[in-house]
């Protein structure tokens, strides 16, 4: 549970949050399909390429430190080696998955979190982190012949406007620096206040998963501390 994970000595004012393809995405093979359209990986992660080299080269204007927290680990190159390519000519700061619970980690350390549409981004919004969300890869991709596909949009399948105070489906340089300025400007008590409609349709913060264990004892199903229901 994201609430509990114990958060690295390191700390960085924002983080991107991976979700690069188990495999290496330049000249792949693999294709992606949206009812008639098909596109290459190298389209489908583009927006994980425009995101970061926006976001590197906006820290160092700002100052800010700024970090990619990787998918995988370093038991693969492939990784760094596109986000390090992606942020030139700025450095980047790349760190692979350790753990199963590094990323976790490191973004409960974090100031603000970004992704594209990673669930970790869904569950540490639904914890009240800061949480920036550059979605719409099919938009990305191709934003004429895709502009109508919706699967990739925040909060899908939700039908939520394509761009909010926190989230745009139109990754642009114009857009991100509205995110940014806003989740960096906001108050606690309203980010709070901003994200309390979205949280429950979203991802809801449920410790102990109460919902869950009631399924199961309704089911009549025993739970793993030997509580059974009495159907």
């Amino acid at each position: 549970m994201i609430g509990n994970q114990i958060a690295p000595t390191e700390h960085f004012d924002i983080v991107y949050v991976s979700q690069h393809a188990p495999f290496e995405i330049p000249n792949s093979e693999v294709k992606f399909f949206f009812e008639h359209k098909s596109f290459t990986a190298e389209e489908f992660y583009i927006i994980e390429q425009k995101v970061v080299h926006f976001l590197a080269a906006h820290s160092k204007q700002t100052n800010q430190s700024f970090a990619v927290l990787g998918k995988r680990t370093d038991s693969v190159s492939y990784e760094r080696e596109f986000f390090v390519s992606a942020a030139g000519p700025v450095k980047v700061h790349f760190i692979p998955r350790t753990s199963e619970t590094s990323t976790y980690e490191f973004c409960n350390s974090a100031s603000l979190i970004v992704t594209a549409d990673s669930t970790i981004g869904y569950e540490s919004l639904s914890i009240v982190k800061r949480v920036a969300f550059m979605s719409g890869r099919t938009q990305s991709a191709d934003p004429v012949g895709l502009a109508q596909i919706r699967d990739t949009n925040f909060g899908y399948p939700l039908d939520l406007p394509a761009h909010g105070n926190f989230w745009t489906n139109q990754a642009t340089a114009t857009e991100l620096t509205r995110i940014l300025d806003y989740l960096q400007a906001v108050t606690d008590k309203e980010w709070a206040t901003e994200i309390a409609p979205y949280n429950e349709s979203l991802m809801a913060y449920q410790p102990g998963n109460p919902v869950f264990k009631k399924l199961l004892l309704d089911l009549g199903l025993t739970l793993i501390d030997g509580v059974k229901s009495d159907a």
